[in-house]
């Protein structure tokens, strides 16, 4: 029995062993083909902390940084035309905003809490007269920020209009509303609803600062029983115009009745996406690219590199194939039958290994047992043993024993291949 080797790719000797060793295969060091992934990922080391470092200034940045869009009258719009402010003001006085991208997404919060929840309801024009409808009946409070050129068919029995009154006249209440006399003033208002004198509109609807035969706010029920309260100019609740007259008041009562508000702005619908999900982080597609990357940088720190073309230092220019054939000549007449057996043998066992799904730095002996597993029970023993010889014993002595152990190298291969 040989002992086993410490490397897949076996050492070449330094001169070639008398004849009464020739049995006695000597094994090799522990050298490895190339660094070992411990040593490369050593090297990366500082590459590897600079990314993590990065990450994790990145990480913190984007988790105390609020996120922000650009739509107008979006409650994480910090502009001028958006509604951030009306937000933190609605969280000052206990009531939890909840934005919304989609009608669905607002029904089924609606029809969880009817009683606790208040839609706010930007663009009503946009949805439809069923889809108003289906809103009506859901018995949950409703309130309509801008009026101007909508549709409100379905929701209510209150008609838009086009009246308006310029912001430097001051609307005053003209109603028992206590959300309104909470408001006291307005400064104008684009926009403007007609509460109809007949039948249909139901009792209790009331109708606040007067703008010609219209109002700038208006309250009425819906047939779900909720109410609905309408707002003629959503400019109102911007964030350039919050601080104005009443304004805040204005939104903050008519908004503040229930303890939650989902905010829906139907003239800007989002399909949502795996990223919309509320309990994914927002820096998760981040941390996910962070994490990519990183990978990317251990997959080349780990990966096997053959390095550049070095250009060999000749005294003359000369075709390489001419080259390859005057080395190999010069190799021949050194009779340095060792190195040569030891390219042929590290050469056998990286193809061996390579069939059989080893990694190029895994031990002879792991490389010898994994023939003899793949040869089967019977067959395994003495081709391990055979093995061994031929890739980790002496080196040949002359040509012949050259050539000989050439042919039992190709010999083993083909057998390895054919099973």
């Amino acid at each position: 029995m040989s002992t086993q080797p410490d490397s897949l790719t076996p050492q070449a000797a330094p001169s070639a062993p008398p004849n009464d060793q020739a049995a006695s295969p000597s094994p090799p060091s522990d050298q490895v083909l190339g660094p070992t992934w411990r040593q490369r990922l050593r090297r990366s080391r500082p590459v590897v902390l600079a990314l993590l470092l990065f990450a994790a200034v990145t990480l913190l940045t984007t988790s105390t940084t609020p996120a922000g869009s650009k739509v107008p009258l979006a409650l994480d719009n910090a502009h001028p035309d958006g509604a951030r402010a009306l937000g933190e003001v609605l969280r000052s006085y206990g009531v939890r905003p909840h934005t919304v991208h989609s009608l669905a997404e607002a029904q089924e919060l609606l029809r969880q809490a009817p009683d606790s929840t208040t839609l706010a309801l930007v663009g009503v024009g946009s949805l439809s007269e069923r889809e108003r409808q289906e809103l009506a009946r859901l018995g949950a409070d409703v309130t309509v920020l801008g009026s101007i050129y909508e549709d409100l068919t379905g929701l209510t029995t209150l008609r838009a209009s086009g009246l308006s009154a310029p912001s430097q006249q001051q609307l005053t209440p003209g109603c028992a509303d206590p959300d309104a006399q909470a408001a006291a003033t307005l400064e104008g208002s684009r926009g403007a609803v007609t509460i109809p004198v007949d039948d249909s509109t139901p009792a209790g609807t009331t109708g606040c600062f007067p703008v010609a035969s219209g109002y700038a706010y208006a309250t009425t029920t819906l047939s779900g029983g909720g109410t609905l309260r309408v707002i003629g100019d959503a400019a109102i609740a911007r964030n350039s115009s919050l601080t104005k007259a009443g304004n805040a008041a204005l939104l903050v009562r008519a908004l503040g009745h229930r303890p939650y508000v989902v905010w829906f702005d139907a003239a800007h619908p989002q399909e949502p996406t795996v990223w919309d999900t509320p309990s994914l982080p927002r820096w998760a597609p981040l941390l996910l690219a962070v994490l990519a990357t990183a990978a990317a940088v251990l997959a080349l720190a780990d990966g096997r590199r053959m390095g550049r073309l070095v250009r060999e230092d000749l005294p003359v220019e000369v075709p390489a194939a001419e080259t390859t054939v005057g080395l190999g000549r010069m190799y021949q007449l050194s009779r340095d039958h060792a190195h040569a057996a030891h390219a042929l043998r590290v050469g056998t066992a990286l193809r061996l290994g390579h069939r059989l799904g080893l990694h190029p730095s895994a031990e002879g002996g792991v490389l010898l047992d994994e023939l003899a597993r793949h040869a089967g029970p019977q067959q395994g023993p003495p081709l391990r043993e055979s093995a061994g010889r031929l890739l980790y014993g002496p080196p040949p002595g002359n040509d012949q024993e050259l050539a000989a152990l050439a042919a039992q190298l190709d010999r083993l291969e083909s057998e390895v291949q054919n099973r």
